[in-house]
């Protein structure tokens, strides 16, 4: 009778005996139920990254300003829900101009610091915190366009009232470029109508003013201060050498539509609008 064939293992030089082979056998059984396990988990694993991409999904979807955070921040805002100040490291990428929210007693919510260190309050209305992250940073964002929209009518009726150098040292620095932007396109406005040498006799008030901004950065300012008037000299400077290049008499196609434009304003004049007031003589 012919000896039975002798079975080999990669790697061995020596037979393999029948207890071996049962080892062998046992072994590859636990490593296959280790893997099965390992699949298990994985495929547990997903399914719950997808319920928490769904679940900061729906936050997303109720304070859009989220998708600017990462998962990671923004869990670490929601899993610290009741402890707002949490909040404040975060605020820089929800809101590009708030640095941090000022808090009151009880961590009330009573208006913002701009990243520069502007105060801005939110006018008497407050905010409370509560564990739904999204609704209350959304009555931030609410407040905060009422507020620098309170602000910015608060500054022009100061505009008219107050020295220019000075006010400029009292208003934050976004107001100031919107209430002086908007005081130039009136005065270009009326200067414009008035034709002749208005608008010749209006660069030359511009330059007398951007003078005296330019001295009064000279001067000694407080650092908040010099960062909030600066702008207005680049600004203004732009500004000013438009003005002293636009023709006195201009074309046709550029006043048609502009007649236009004065036309709804004298209607807005008659009617008693609030906001009709005949512009002030100063520059940017």
């Amino acid at each position: 009778m012919r000896p039975e064939p002798q079975k080999w293992i990669v790697g061995k030089q020596y037979p393999v005996v029948p207890g071996e082979l049962f080892y062998m056998s046992i072994r590859n059984e636990e490593k296959l139920r280790e893997l099965q396990d390992w699949q298990k988990a994985n495929d547990a694993l997903d399914m719950v990254q997808k319920g928490l991409d769904d679940y900061l999904e729906t936050k997303r979807g109720a304070f859009a300003r989220f998708y600017f955070l990462s998962n990671d921040e923004l869990l670490e805002i929601l899993s610290q829900t009741k402890d707002p100040l949490r909040v404040q490291p975060h605020l820089g990428k929800c809101f590009d101009g708030i640095g941090k929210l000022v808090f009151g007693e009880n961590n009330i919510i009573e208006g913002m610091y701009s990243g520069e260190g502007e105060k801005v309050l939110f006018g008497g209305e407050n905010i409370t915190p509560t564990s739904m992250v999204e609704q209350w940073l959304t009555l931030v964002e609410t407040y905060m366009f009422k507020s620098v929209d309170r602000v910015a009518n608060e500054s022009l009726v100061a505009y008219d009232k107050t020295d220019r150098p000075k006010w400029t040292t009292e208003w934050p620095g976004q107001i100031i470029i919107t209430v002086t932007q908007i005081d130039w396109t009136r005065c270009i406005d009326s200067a414009l109508i008035a034709g002749g040498k208005a608008l010749q006799e209006y660069a030359e008030k511009s330059a007398t003013d951007l003078e005296a901004i330019v001295q009064l950065v000279r001067g000694d300012l407080p650092k908040l201060v010099r960062k909030s008037v600066s702008p207005l000299i680049v600004s203004a400077t732009a500004l000013y050498e438009r003005a002293s290049k636009t023709p006195t008499r201009p074309s046709s196609r550029f006043m048609k539509p502009l007649a236009t434009v004065m036309s709804c304003a004298s209607s807005e004049v008659q009617a008693g609008a609030p906001g009709a007031r005949h512009p002030r003589s100063t520059a940017t």
